[in-house]
Order: structure tokens, then sequence, then C-alpha cells
């Protein structure tokens, strides 16, 4: 017998499929843009995300988001905005041409007349304030416009499934949180887990999970909210520092692959049969786990690719930016060695982590095929433990710190012996080992990026203890120079500033002298 989550999953799915079908704009007019001027902006598009890569969706809204700063820089965010965005993201790739609505475009509308009011408001007590809630306005309105031309409407049904299992069994041990506080990590684990969504696209589901009607507020919601924005902005950093919500983080990253296989099963064109016969389900199960093992492998190489790319680049431009006039005007110790070591050890180094890094057995397959089928075809629930960290006393705490200090200080004694020993200047020293740390962190994100599929126990090692001791502290290195520097990337800025607003305005340009030229061409025909 097919359980309730399945038969209720497939319910619900059916519907839209058929309210989906109901409303579809099949004869409706489209947004039309110049081919000519679409290839201009899509080739900049793909030379500017080589070097700011970015998954997908997060490459939409940065689009977005780059596109409303650049018109309120400009004067130009109004009641007429919709159609030239919606015309830019077709014009860089994001959408095809001639299959946008162009009743899409009020839709687009109304979220930035929100935006526009509510940026227009005057309760903020300074101008601090002022400008920092104006820029969290700005990237939430740009994940707004994302989700409402590009609907996640499946993917919400799913979650909406993994959030209903996990509630059901959930378990907290060493910890008695409240049930909304249940409801709210869940809620953001399973959102990270199942679409990576970065921390703007993060608060903005939040918001609508919060207030439906979040980017489409009538006027007495929107003067109410406009007295709150701060206050709201405050709340919504709150949840995201809970103190369990690394461990509830790592159960929706446990589950994903489960849930992942679920749904795929269950919109799938065989979902009928997989429900009433164990054999198509295993069958279905075996197909779109091997569908999504393929995926996650390109898109493994893809992201290691591009990282060792944006890593020489940037490494290159930093070396003579900085690292030689450094060497040569100020410390007079320049060498050839210690700049090619610079510039090609980061991204060898990250070529050797890609190497070494392995997606699941075979054996992982068994593990996921057993848990979905037990999804579709059991109402058992299932326990899903979150476990609070047992608490140590302050001498504990002090030694672990004072340990992990002591062998970070020892590696980074170690390696600045042997720069120097090689002829490396302090500036050199720094630099490399900053970009030894990012690359670090990016292989560990990599790294685990290949485990999300895997549901086997990780066995421990003296090998892979000791590899923890040298890569922990870089890692965190790693990351607090990439959280810094990703607000500073002088590649990123020169696209934006100096590149993308003279670029937009030429390619608009473009698109309306072809449309002079052709409508010159039809009155000579006439």
């Amino acid at each position: 017998m097919p359980s309730k989550l399945a038969e209720e999953f497939l319910g619900k799915y059916r519907a839209y499929l058929a309210e989906r079908e109901a409303g579809e704009f099949k004869d409706a007019p489209k947004i039309h843009v110049d081919e000519i001027a679409s290839k201009v902006a899509a080739f900049y598009e793909k030379t500017r995300n080589i070097i700011d890569y970015r998954e997908e969706h997060l490459l939409r809204k940065n689009t977005i988001e780059r596109a409303l700063r650049r018109r309120i820089f400009l004067k130009e965010i109004n009641a007429k905005f919709a159609e030239p965005l919606v015309k830019e993201l077709i014009r860089s790739g994001h959408l095809p041409n001639d299959s946008v609505p162009e009743a899409k475009i009020p839709e687009v509308q109304k979220i930035i007349d929100n935006l526009i009011y509510l940026l227009g408001h005057d309760a903020f007590k300074d101008e601090r304030e002022k400008e920092t809630v104006s820029r969290w306005l700005i990237a939430i309105s740009g994940a707004a416009i994302e989700e409402e031309l590009f609907p996640r409407d499946k993917e919400r049904m799913l979650s909406d499934a993994m959030f209903a299992a996990l509630k059901a069994g959930i378990v907290v041990r060493n910890a008695a949180p409240s049930e909304q506080e249940i409801n709210i990590q869940l809620f953001i684990a399973i959102q990270r887990a199942l679409f990576r969504p970065d921390n703007v696209q993060l608060e903005y589901r939040f918001l609508r999970f919060a207030y439906p009607e979040w980017g489409k507020m009538d006027a007495a919601a929107l003067e109410e909210t406009a007295r709150n924005l701060a206050s709201l902005k405050t709340s919504l950093g709150h949840f995201f520092k809970y103190p369990l919500a690394p461990q509830f983080q790592r159960l929706a990253n446990r589950e994903k692959t489960v849930f992942l296989i679920f749904g795929d099963v269950m919109t799938g064109a065989s979902a009928a049969s997989a429900l009433a016969d164990p054999d198509r389900l295993a069958s279905e199960t075996k197909f779109f786990y091997d569908r999504r093992y393929g995926k996650a492998r390109a898109g493994l190489r893809k992201l290691a690719f591009l990282s060792v790319v944006s890593f020489l680049i940037s490494k290159l431009l930093v070396a003579f930016a900085i690292e030689v006039p450094l060497d040569k005007y100020l410390s007079h110790s320049f060498s050839f060695v210690s700049v090619g070591v610079n510039i090609l050890f980061p991204p060898l180094l990250m070529l050797m982590i890609v190497a070494y890094i392995r997606l699941p057995s075979s054996a992982n397959y068994d593990l996921v095929a057993a848990e979905v089928a037990k999804l579709v075809r059991s109402d058992e629930p299932k326990k899903y433990v979150v476990a609070a960290p047992t608490k140590r006393g302050a001498a504990t705490v002090t030694a672990v710190w004072l340990a992990y200090l002591v062998t970070l200080a020892a590696i980074l004694y170690g390696l600045v012996k042997f720069l120097l020993w090689i002829y490396f200047s302090p500036a050199s020293i720094v630099i490399f080992a900053l970009f030894t740390s990012m690359v670090i962190a990016t292989g560990v994100r990599v790294n685990n990026r290949a485990k999300e599929m895997s549901l086997e126990k990780e066995k421990a090692s003296m090998w892979s203890f000791v590899l923890d001791l040298v890569i922990v502290p870089f890692m965190a290195i790693g990351r607090w120079t990439i959280s810094g520097l990703s607000k500073f990337n002088v590649l990123v800025i020169v696209f934006n500033f100096l590149l993308e607003l003279p670029l937009q305005l030429f390619v608009e340009f473009l698109e309306n002298f072809r449309g002079f030229i052709r409508s010159k061409k039809e009155e000579e025909a006439n």
C-alpha cells in the first residue's frame, strides 16, 4: 500500500499540473528582444560568470539585483522598470526569447512598486540604518523577482513533504526547543539542503513563509511593514544564528538525497505504477539515482574547473598589481621563483584536491533505495535525531582551544620557515598563505558537496585525523578571507561599474537602433 505521504504528494502534484495547464499563456503575446543585442549581452554574462561563478539560480538573482542597483544609481527605477528588466534577463540568456508572457510584467512591477514605497519611507532612525536596510530591501526584491519569473512550485511541494516527514519523526536530545523553534530551524535547514539558496534568497523564502504576501502587499500592509523594517531585518538574523542550527542542517543534508529521489519518482511519468508495484518503484529509483549521480559528477567538475580558473586569474592580478611591486620597490627581494610558485601553486593545489575527491560508492544506492521505498510504501514514522552537543567544562574548552591555537601556530611557523628558505618576501608569504587558505576552504566545500549524496557512515582513520589537523586551521582562515574579499573582488567591481553600465546602455541602444532600421525597411516596402 502506498504511504499517506506519497499519496498526498502525488495528489498535490496532479492538482498543480491541472492548474498549470488551465492557466497556461499558450496564445498570449510573448516578450521579444533583438537577437543581435542578445548575443552581445549573453557573451558578456558568460564571461562574467567565469570570474564570479555561482549556480544558475544565484546568477539570475545577482543579475536582477545588479540591475536594480544600477537603475537606482541612475535614478531610473520607476513604474515602467519591469519591462526593461525582464528584457535584460532575456538578452543575457537567463530567460528564453519569445517565451515569457507579457502578463508577467505587471507581476514584476508590483514587486518593484513595493520596493519603491519601502525605500521612500522615512521611518529610519539615521542615515546608517537607512543605508543598511535599503541594501537589504534591494537584495530581497531581487530574490522576489527571480522567484516570480522562475517559480518553484514542484520544489515547494517537495520541501513541504520533507518538512512533514522530518517534523513527524524529529527527536531532539540534550535540549528542549519550542515547537516554533523546531519548525523554523527545520524550514531553514530543508531550504538550504534542497535548493542551496544564498542568505538573501533564504531570508526571502522565510519572509514568504511568515508573510505570504511579501513583495505584493497592498497599501495598508506596506505602511505597517515600513514602520518595522529595521526590527524585521534584525529578527531574521536571530533565526539564522540559533545554537542548534548546525545540528538541524546536518540532519537535512543527510536526508536530502532520499527526498530528492522521492520527488523525482513522484513527479515522473510512471509515478502511479511505482506506487502500486515495488519492482517498478525499484527501477524508477535506480534510474533517477543514476541521473542525479551523473549530474552531481558533472556539477563537481564544472565547479572545480571554474574555481581553478578563478583562482588562477585572481592570483595573476594580485601578483602583478600588488606582490611584484611590493617585492621590487619596497622589500627589494623580487624573485621569479617565489612569484612563479605563488601564481601556480593555488590552482595546482585545487586540482590535487579535486583529484582526491570521490563520489559515494555503489553500496550507497542500496541505502538510498531502501529509504525511498520506506517513504513511498510505509506509514511507520522514522526517527530523525537532532542531538545538541554536550556542554564541556571551562577547563576542557580552554584546553581544546589552546591545542587548536598551538597547532595553527606550529603549521604557520613551519610554512613561513619553508617559504623563507626558498626566498619568499614577507608580502609574498602573506599572499601565499591567504590564497592557499582560500583554496583549501573551497576544496573542503567541493568535497562536502560530493558527500551530499552519501548515506554511508564515514570511517575515521589516523590519516584523516592528521589531514584534518592540517586543513582545519587553513580552512578557517580561508573562509574568513573569502567572506571579506567577496565584497572587494577587484574583477567584480570592474565588471559592475566600468563595464556593465556602459555595456547595458549600448545593448539597449543597439536594440532600439535595429528596431529603427527595421521600421524604415518596412516603410520602404510599403
